[in-house]
């Protein structure tokens, strides 16, 4: 009986020998490359849209300060046209700025109902998705639900 075992011991010392060597000395696996950004335009990229206007955005940039030493003048009456839906303006959010080698600036938002990553370059549609219009305070976005506005 003693020799069985001893037998046993030097089997489970074997393979735990053996599990030790296969967890400390093969190497990781590998992680799958993460996909590369656009850096430029392709070269058959649409036409940029038309600016959106400034009535279109609503919020403190849509129109100039006015110092505070001039009185305002008079408002210009402008025959409105059709009414299309307010952006939103909770949906997306703005995360940053990547400018390429060529100098090309590639802007990232987050669509927050699905949780997607879009890089935008200005102009360009990519996932059903452009950015129409750049400013120091905000974004004008074109997406699957309609006009978006972001401000920085």
């Amino acid at each position: 009986m003693p020799s069985s075992r001893n037998l046993f011991l030097a089997v489970a010392a074997f393979f735990c020998a053996v599990g030790l060597a296969v967890v400390f000395f093969l190497p990781a696996p590998a992680e799958p490359p993460l996909p590369k950004l656009p850096t430029h335009a392709s070269p058959q990229a649409p036409q940029p849209s038309p600016a959106v206007p400034a009535s279109v955005l609503r919020g403190p940039w849509a129109s100039p300060p006015v110092p505070p030493h001039r009185s305002v003048p008079a408002p210009v009456v402008v025959q409105p046209q059709a009414p299309g839906p307010p952006p939103d303006q909770t949906s997306v959010r703005y995360l940053g700025v990547l400018t390429g080698d060529s100098g090309v600036k590639t802007y990232l938002f987050k669509y927050l109902p699905s949780g997607r990553a879009l890089p935008l370059v200005e102009g360009v549609e990519n996932q059903g998705w452009t950015l129409t219009q750049v400013s120091d305070q905000a974004f004008a976005l074109r997406g699957p639900g309609g006009m978006y506005a972001v401000s920085r």
